[in-house]
């Protein structure tokens, strides 16, 4: 697997913090790594992407290379490159919920699922794009 800075998927998680402050006030924007996957290989769990949480001793290896940061999400292109933008703005959704408050990983739970689900329908990963709330746009159209 070959990753990739993903400054896009950086610019929507930003608009992501912007338009749901309540679930991502507390996120530290500037702390987290965006990565692409770029071979087209798949996640080993069948993941389109994943947060993970920094190891302190990563984490010191990145501060001593000038680069501050707790969190890396990552992108698998296998299950990504056909999507289009409202499909993956959910995908982002549900990994910075990954991020707890408490600045520690939120493992999958129910609340999560449900909050998706209640965004984006409860076939969302399968439907159109075309039928996909758009979940930044609308959200900051509402405020």
């Amino acid at each position: 697997m070959i990753f990739e800075l993903d400054l896009d998927m950086r610019t929507m998680a930003e608009r992501l913090i912007s338009a749901y402050p309540q679930e991502f006030g507390h996120i530290e924007f500037d702390r987290v790594l965006f990565y692409q996957e770029i071979t087209g290989e798949p996640d080993k769990g069948g993941s389109a992407a994943r947060c993970r949480k920094i190891q302190p001793i990563f984490r010191q290896a990145l501060a001593d290379a000038g680069v501050e940061a707790d969190w890396i999400i990552e992108f698998y292109s296998a299950a990504t490159a056909d999507k289009g933008e409202r499909w993956l703005a959910i995908l982002m959704f549900h990994e910075l919920r990954h991020i707890g408050f408490d600045g520690k990983l939120v493992k999958h739970d129910l609340e999560d699922f449900i909050q998706v689900l209640q965004l984006a329908g409860i076939l969302w990963y399968t439907t159109e794009e075309k039928d996909l709330p758009d979940i930044i746009t609308e959200k900051l159209l509402a405020v």
